[in-house]
């Protein structure tokens, strides 16, 4: 909060007090130093602001009630019933309605992050010309994380941190176990000087669902006694009150959603009055009329046992309706676009009478008094005389002149036909490779548009926001390129409820329980290991019965080791297929020598006949099962129908990139990088235990029955195109050769504790508490890393999946780091979204051959398996993991982890120059350049 405002406050209390001959110390002294709040944490509270001493409980005869589920419930509270406070209870049981239609639009603002104040104040979503994500607080708690940045606002600094406060609200946080609903605060619209208001933008989409409905304002002022609440956030400060009082006011439950009831008392010089019993926290809360639900003010302080205020309805509406921030927004509004070439401009409103003039760097508005605005000297950067330009319209030129975010849209507008633009975003800035904390507006452009800012002909930012040009990440350009080949993320939800997939998990076949049974395990990871390990696996003539659900079969070392296993009499294969991926096979990569799944299918079914039968996934169609991948490498190996041996589960495929063809001939210390750098790293298991294995075969054998059934009405589905890509995509930032330590298997023979996870079955189940219930280390590595734009792109469980990770990044003392997979220079934006997110930057690496997906909790639990972290990896494909408790396996992947952190991956980005054209290809088309490469779409696009 900023001083001036502190010192006003002082100066209005410190009055109050003398007028009143209230000692603050001596109220102070009557609190027992031995008397605390039962079940508060008895730890030194951080130093008390003196605004937060201004919410006041004003009399001992006003109840404060619980809210659950979104409603109030007038019997929860421990508040003494007088005959005061049995009328106002009356009053909010008898205004259900009308409160019902307000609870679920009042939040409290949460900073996670920061040490000082882990939550704020509260806020209301506003029924305002601005849109129906606006919510209105305090300027004193807006002030505790924004702060001005050139003609706007931006999120503070955390203190003794590098990185800036991440707030968002969360219109739960109920003294009952509810979950929350949470949404990110994406921006500052305003903080008021001359009033205690402020206007924050959110999220549309949050953690459960959308929005709820903004709250509408009462206009005029009712008459004094008329019934009110507050509702709130009210915390557990006693300040200087008797703790008995608090105890028997608030109930000993603090914190949390509560309706104040109480009267509205009339009006003075700051504002409305009324007696509601508030607490730190209640900062912002809505003031309501109790008999419509509209809001009557804002409330912002007290004096204790004198009267608590809030600002009027009236001045809120107000505010609105000027805009200060904008000044210039009503011209905006009413001004049409220029033509090309114009100078100054005129134009009067509907009525005649209000003029408007547009001159290089000034707007004059004549209302009819004259108001002049500098917007500052404009730079035009051409590429030859000034009058080349492109001159931007009056809206843009004042859009320009504004928040760095409307001058990016401008940007935007002005580049809006231009086939060589991508997007345009305000974003953060990269300097010599490495993301910085500060922003400007980023062109992203198509790989054969030139670089030279000059060519775009735009207009610069009068307010000096910094523009830069970058060529758009592969995966862009593939959407800009073909957007109906590639599902739109706002799809993902419907998409996804519309599959058929089927599971009862209460059944005795599937039921994903925790098994704690003597087994042998044997953890391993490729380059190194993973072929001589599977290799082993295969080898045994133990079996007759091979169940595999696989994404990609393709390496020829294992199609042998596979073949020779079903070529034995009587031996039995089963399999599911994803097949609508490329098989990416040819070229000159790790890949060269794969064969082509369908000469693979044709040659089992020539040598096994009615032995080997194969079905691919369900993935198009009315019955389509997953949402666009059958993604899970499981294999299964059994002796008959009971007896089933031992499974494999990975992150990799059967494709030669994932298992190196590193066999026992080449012994593992033997490795080099020089061996070993082109291949994927993939963390893998093989178990010997029939309840695990009899589990994910009974899984296996069901989703084949499932994908057979439901692929007689599958729609054909669409071929993903492929790509012709210049040799530019490839190169990575340039870096020492690294210290490479290949990591041996680790064998185990003893009691272990693993739980089973399938998608769409119980990821987020398992994984969300997996990472809130970390003490000490989160280690996570992923091929993806996914965060959109637009957070309401993004499905719910995965909100909330990523909000618990980056939760428990911001407590202090852990050590959570992330790792991704770079490629395509898709790097550069995840990097940036993940920061925008509230991601601390120092703890985000990435390398280009990262294909794991594994987290490393505490120093006792595991998880390795094959979701992505994307919103249709992590529910509605089939994937699936093993959460390992023990301590040896923690142990070796938190090892391992710390060896690819220190050696392997960077956060250095490389700047891609491609200096050719990005091409689709399909079918036998598309000759590939000396200095191109063709790929598939379905590599770029992380399922």
């Amino acid at each position: 909060m900023l001083k001036e405002d502190d010192a006003s406050l002082r100066a209005f209390v410190n009055g109050v007090l003398k007028r009143d001959s209230i000692d603050f110390e001596a109220a102070k002294a009557r609190i027992s130093p031995e008397t605390g709040l039962e079940g508060v944490e008895a730890v030194a509270p951080p130093p008390r602001s003196e605004s937060d001493m201004l919410e006041a409980v004003i009399s001992l005869h006003r109840p404060v009630l619980a809210v659950v589920n979104d409603k109030v419930d007038p019997d929860a509270t421990s508040n003494g019933i007088d005959t005061e406070e049995a009328e106002l209870t009356k009053i909010v049981r008898g205004s259900t309605e009308a409160l019902d239609r307000v609870i679920r639009s009042v939040g409290r603002i949460d900073l996670p992050g920061d040490g000082s104040y882990p939550w704020i104040g509260t806020g209301w979503i506003i029924d305002s010309e601005l849109g129906n994500d606006i919510i209105v607080t305090n300027a004193h708690v807006a002030k505790h994380f924004a702060e001005r940045s050139g003609e706007g606002f931006a999120f503070s600094m955390l203190p003794f941190k590098s990185t800036r406060e991440t707030p968002y609200v969360d219109f739960r946080h109920e003294g009952a176990d509810t979950p929350a609903r949470s949404f990110v605060i994406s921006d500052v619209i305003y903080i008021a000087n001359d009033i205690d208001a402020a206007f924050l933008r959110v999220k549309r989409q949050g953690s459960a669902d959308g929005l709820s409905r903004p709250i509408s304002l009462l206009s005029g002022s009712p008459k004094p006694g008329t019934p009110v609440a507050t509702l709130g956030y009210p915390g557990a400060d006693p300040g200087v009150y008797d703790v008995a009082a608090i105890l028997r006011i608030f109930g000993n439950v603090f914190n949390t959603k509560r309706l104040s009831p109480g009267r509205f008392t009339g009006t003075d010089g700051l504002g409305l009055m009324h007696d509601c019993s508030t607490m730190p926290g209640s900062s912002g809360s809505i003031l309501v009329d109790l008999s419509t639900g509209k809001a009557l003010g804002l409330h912002y302080q007290g004096v204790p046992f004198k009267s608590n205020h809030a600002v009027p309805a009236a001045a809120i509406a107000k505010l609105i309706k000027d805009r200060p921030w904008a000044g210039e927004s009503e011209a905006r509004k009413n001004t049409p676009k220029a033509s090309s070439g114009e100078g100054n401009r005129t134009m009067g409103d509907n009525n005649g009478d209000t003029k408007i003039q547009l001159a290089a760097g000034v707007v004059r508005i004549e209302i009819p008094l004259q108001i002049t605005i500098s917007l500052g000297t404009p730079v035009i950067v051409s590429g030859g005389q000034a009058g080349a330009s492109t001159s931007v319209a009056g809206a843009d030129q004042l859009a320009l002149a504004a928040s760095p975010a409307e001058a990016a849209k401008a940007v935007a507008r002005q580049l809006a036909d231009r086939a060589d633009i991508v997007d345009v975003r305000y974003t953060y800035l990269y300097r010599d490779g490495l993301l910085t904390g500060d922003k400007g507006i980023v062109v992203r452009t198509m790989p054969d548009a030139p670089q030279d800012l000059s060519t775009l002909n735009l207009q610069v930012p009068a307010n000096g926001v910094p523009l830069v040009v970058e060529t758009a990440d592969l995966a862009s350009v593939a959407r800009k390129l073909a957007p109906e080949a590639v599902e739109q993320p706002d799809s993902l939800e419907a998409a996804a409820k519309m599959a058929g997939y089927r599971r009862d998990l209460t059944s005795g076949r599937f039921a994903l329980k925790p098994v704690k049974e003597h087994m042998q395990m044997t953890l391993h990871v490729s380059p190194e290991a993973g072929w001589r390990v599977l290799s082993r696996f295969f080898g045994p003539n133990d079996y007759n019965r091979i169940t595999v659900g696989m994404y990609n079969f393709t390496a020829p070392h294992i199609i042998g080791a596979v073949k020779a296993g079903v070529q034995r009499r009587g031996s039995r294969m089963t399999m599911t297929l994803d097949r609508l991926a490329s098989d990416s096979i040819g070229g000159t990569g790790v890949k060269e020598h794969d064969v082509a799944e369908e000469t693979t299918l044709d040659d089992f079914a020539r040598l096994a006949g009615d032995r080997f039968k194969w079905t691919p996934a369900a993935l198009t169609g009315p019955n389509k099962l997953f949402f666009n991948a059958y993604h899970i490498k499981v294999a299964v190996l059994s002796q008959g129908d009971r007896d089933n041996k031992r499974f494999w589960l990975s992150s990799g495929n059967w494709a030669s990139s994932n298992q190196a063809p590193f066999g026992d001939d080449r012994p593992v210390e033997s490795l080099t990088w020089s061996d070993v750098q082109d291949y994927d790293r993939d963390w893998h298991a093989v178990v010997v235990n029939n309840t695990l294995a009899t589990l994910f075969r009974n899984h296996l054998e069901q989703d084949y029955d499932d994908d057979l059934a439901a692929g007689r009405e599958e729609a054909a589905g669409g071929q993903l195109p492929d790509l012709v890509v210049p040799d530019g995509y490839f190169v990575e930032a340039p870096r020492p050769k690294p210290r490479y330590t290949p990591f041996p298997p680790l064998e185990l023979d003893e009691e272990i504790e693993v739980t089973p996870i399938l998608t769409p079955d119980n990821y987020p189940e398992i994984v969300t508490p997996l990472i809130k219930n970390a003490k000490s280390r989160v280690l996570f590595i992923n091929q993806s890393f996914d965060i959109k734009d637009d957070e309401s792109s993004m499905p719910a469980h995965y909100i909330g999946l990523l909000k618990t990770l980056l939760n428990k990044q911001q407590e202090d003392g852990l050590d959570v780091r992330v790792i991704f997979r770079s490629g395509y220079g898709k790097e550069r934006d995840i990097m940036r979204r993940a920061v925008e997110f509230g991601f601390d930057k120092d703890q985000i690496k990435f390398y280009g051959t990262c294909h794991t997906k594994g987290i490393v909790v505490d120093d006792e639990l595991v998880l390795l398996g094959s979701q992505n972290w994307t919103g249709a990896g992590t529910k509605f494909n089939r994937d699936a993991s093993l959460l390992v408790r023990h301590k040896k396996a923690n142990e070796y992947f938190a090892k391992l982890f710390q060896h690819d952190w220190d050696n392997l991956a960077t956060n250095r980005v490389a700047t891609i120059h491609p200096g050719g054209s990005v091409k689709l290809a399909s079918g036998e088309e598309a000759l590939v350049a000396a200095d191109g490469r063709r790929v598939a779409l379905s590599d770029i696009l992380d399922p």
